[in-house]
């Protein structure tokens, strides 16, 4: 399925950003709303990050909308 490859794409090409800018976040997840008007990115991080920049550089490859969406406190990821 196209949508599901390009979530996966998406996915590493994000890891990979988030790695050269030396974030300290890990990000987990892509998925495209059903219309693709919207690619949400989900990650895992200590404290807050400021990724306006990544989201920029996201939203100028991808032309959508461009969420992020932290896991802490709503799986339980949190120790």
């Amino acid at each position: 399925m196209a949508k599901m490859q390009d979530e996966m794409k998406a996915l590493q090409l994000c890891q990979s950003k988030v790695r050269a800018k030396k974030l300290p976040m890990e990000v987990v997840d892509a998925e495209y709303q059903w219309d693709r008007r919207k690619l949400t990115f989900y990650f895992v991080a200590e404290k807050r990050i400021d990724f306006r920049e990544l989201v920029r550089e996201l939203f100028r490859l991808y032309k959508t909308r461009i969420w992020m969406a932290s896991l802490q406190g709503v799986g339980g990821f949190e120790q």
